[in-house]
């Protein structure tokens, strides 16, 4: 059982993004991987991970091309035009991704953060599903979340891994980060580190 209880048995995985209008008018950053998902990650279940069964199994049926997404349609992961779909649906919101506040970048992760220059992050939403990409993300976003900013968690309640990197980030940083355990866990940074 994760240190965190949970309150409900399941979250809805969406490609929409979570927009929360950052404090002193840090950026926004939207997104991170929007590449095919063939391309974002190794294949769980070959390695020795902390990727829990259900974990191994989801990844699986998305690499065979059998997912389905919410209400039936395609999972957005297959979709050629992911980037820009996202891209059109912060616009329609009034976040336009406009390279000043809000950004968004096609890549792997560990691949595209170290391009992302700007010092503070006000909002990272946080949908990669595996422990190691979650565990990434965690770290290399701690380093530039700016006091009140928000990490939303879009799959802890899902997906053993996510919830195992979660887990052991806040043991890693007690006090850091007031939590709020909804539909999906909200990490809003209260102290630095």
């Amino acid at each position: 059982m994760s240190s965190i209880a949970r309150s409900r048995a399941t979250s809805s995985n969406r490609c929409g993004a979570r927009w929360v209008v950052g404090p002193a008018g840090a950026p926004c950053l939207a997104g991170a991987s929007v590449s095919r998902f063939r391309r974002v990650r190794p294949d769980p279940a070959a390695e020795l991970g902390k990727d829990d069964a259900k974990s191994k199994e989801r990844y699986q049926v998305i690499s065979s091309g059998q997912s389905i997404g919410i209400g039936g349609d395609g999972y957005y992961g297959y979709r050629d035009d992911l980037y820009e779909s996202v891209s059109g649906t912060l616009a329609r919101y009034g976040r336009p991704v406009d390279g000043r506040s809000v950004f968004l970048h096609k890549g792997l992760f560990a691949e595209t953060w170290p391009r992302y220059a700007r010092p503070q992050v006000a909002f990272a939403h946080i949908d990669c599903d595996w422990y190691d990409p979650v565990e990434f993300c965690l770290n290399a976003v701690l380093t530039r979340l700016a006091p009140g900013g928000i990490i939303a968690l879009d799959d802890y309640h899902d997906y053993g891994g996510c919830r195992a990197a979660t887990d052991e980030f806040l043991g890693a940083h007690p006090g850091v980060f007031a939590v709020d355990n909804g539909p999906n866990l909200i990490l809003r940074r209260v102290q630095l580190r």
